[in-house]
């Protein structure tokens, strides 16, 4: 084979090279791009010791514009907002439902109380107890972040950043990068249209909305000083110095027999 017909088959085999992988770079910009720097840990910080933060619920019938208030009040209650008060190692979980109901529990370093609604005595549960673990599902510990539910929220779901509810905020879906293609151009329409989504503000790492299906979740997070109380409620303190008067009867010694 004569040298210059040589030179100019690898020209033309290195041509097709370069050619192919312009179109897998068009490819690749025209789906979903590069891949986002994924940020460093934690994506969700744990609550300060001295904080209150409310979540807001809603539902599709409170963004139903056809649906009349009285229509709306009728169905069946599901939570509105849960609001957790946390003092250091005291930390107090009240829910609200959409009729008005209220619950919640009180948590005391690793010791739960909880008055179920209708009832007047405080139950408890503690960690200490491992039977009540595995067969007391009152016994209902926060996470060490103090946000529910945000396990999943890990590198492996890391979607990309986006500008939301005027904040630059992590997304995280299940799946990932390979589920969501955040393309400037499209978000908007496709965040809008998510249903399992988890935003977390990319300066403080709370928590700003989560979506599970078609429940919408709001957090307001805000630190509090500390000096702050969290008294437990009088009827519990009052039940409680019963249980402790009465472990101290049990515990004096008996009289001697004369």
């Amino acid at each position: 084979m004569k040298p210059g017909i040589s030179i100019i088959r690898r020209l033309v085999s290195y041509a097709w090279i370069f050619a192919f992988a312009g179109l897998l770079g068009v490819s690749r910009a025209s789906g979903q791009g590069e891949a986002p720097e994924i940020p460093e840990g934690p994506y969700v910080k744990a609550a300060p010791t001295f904080s209150q933060w409310v979540i807001t619920y809603t539902y599709p019938e409170d963004r139903d514009k056809t649906l009349k208030p009285e229509q709306i009040a009728a169905l069946n209650p599901k939570t509105k907002t849960i609001t957790t008060t946390k003092t250091r190692n005291v930390i107090h979980e009240e829910y609200v439902d959409t009729k008005g109901s209220r619950g919640g529990s009180w948590y005391v370093g690793t010791i739960q109380y909880l008055k179920p609604a209708g009832t007047t005595i405080w139950y408890q549960a503690g960690a200490s107890d491992s039977v009540v673990q595995e067969t007391n599902p009152i016994y209902t510990p926060l996470p060490a972040s103090g946000f529910r539910h945000l396990e999943w929220v890990t590198r492996e779901t890391y979607a990309g950043t986006v500008s939301y509810g005027g904040k630059s905020c992590l997304v995280f879906v299940p799946g990932g990068v390979p589920k969501l293609d955040l393309n400037p151009a499209t978000q908007a329409e496709k965040i809008k249209d998510l249903k399992n989504v988890v935003f977390i503000d990319q300066d403080t790492r709370y928590p700003v909305e989560v979506r599970n299906g078609d429940e919408i979740a709001y957090y307001q997070i805000k630190e509090m000083p500390p000096t702050s109380a969290n008294p437990l409620p009088p009827d519990l303190m009052a039940q409680l110095a019963q249980a402790e008067a009465a472990r101290a009867r049990l515990d004096r010694p008996l009289a001697r027999p004369y």
